[in-house]
């Protein structure tokens, strides 16, 4: 009955996941001969390298803090271990694209990552960040429950996330206007945030519980509440004048 009515909801029809991909492989695409783009927690996988361009003469460089991830990862041209706290193993105005997938609410402090993201950005470089919003009621559900908790919820209602979720989630200022506000105080420009408030399927095991989300998204989504979103998305440019 859930999935019935999901069908038929404005918000589970904007598929901010394929927007990321897609929007990552247009800016991919659209770089110059020698270009280095870095894909930050890349993992087993980098999604939108499958809309990468034969025509795309650019080096894709996956990193990640898990090396057997990393192994498995065939969609980048190189792999680089690397802790994103704690320094990303570029040189300055090395990179010309900074793209993460769902990692930025898993860092203990995602001002550290985004200004040494800044760092490594060339002039007129583009940063796009796909992450778990703050503020969502299931974010705010995760963050409050212990963690073995939430996971054993996760596998009983959607066992099909199992051993894919699960990493622990710190949600340091990862709301739409908090990374919008990181990236411009180190320098970078916000050209795009787009959001989903789609997060009713956590509860599609129960329907009355599915049906207040759905409305509450719709209200949400009604009166533009960026922040309360489920994920966000957010593309910012190092303006061409900058240094360093």
């Amino acid at each position: 009955m859930s999935s019935s009515i999901a069908r038929r909801l404005p918000q589970a029809k904007i598929e901010i996941e394929d927007q990321f991909d897609r929007t990552a492989a247009g800016y991919l695409n659209s770089l110059p001969t020698g270009a280095v783009v870095m894909d930050f927690g890349s993992g087993k996988e980098c999604r939108y390298a499958r809309y990468r361009s034969p025509e795309a003469d650019v080096t894709i460089v996956g990193v990640d803090i898990s090396e057997p991830e990393l192994a498995e990862n065939h969609d980048v041209d190189e792999k680089r271990l690397a802790d994103g706290t704690t320094g990303l193993p570029f040189q300055a105005a090395e990179v010309d694209l900074v793209t993460s997938r769902f990692v930025l609410e898993h860092l203990v402090n995602t001002e550290t990552f985004i200004a040494d993201c800044a760092r490594v950005l060339k002039p007129g470089g583009y940063s796009i960040h796909l992450f778990a919003s703050k503020f969502a009621l299931s974010s705010m559900l995760n963050d409050v429950l212990p963690s073995r908790a939430s996971e054993s919820l996760l596998d009983f209602f959607h066992p099909e996330c199992s051993g894919v979720v699960g990493f622990e989630a710190h949600y340091d200022r990862t709301y739409p206007a908090g990374i919008a506000s990181l990236l411009e105080r180190h320098g970078l420009e916000v050209l795009d945030v787009r959001v989903n408030y789609y997060q009713s399927h956590y509860y599609a095991f129960f329907v009355p519980l599915f049906l207040v989300s759905a409305v509450y998204e719709l209200i949400l989504q009604a009166l533009h509440l960026q922040n309360l979103a489920a994920k966000a998305m957010i593309v910012a440019r190092k303006p061409a004048q900058a240094t360093g």
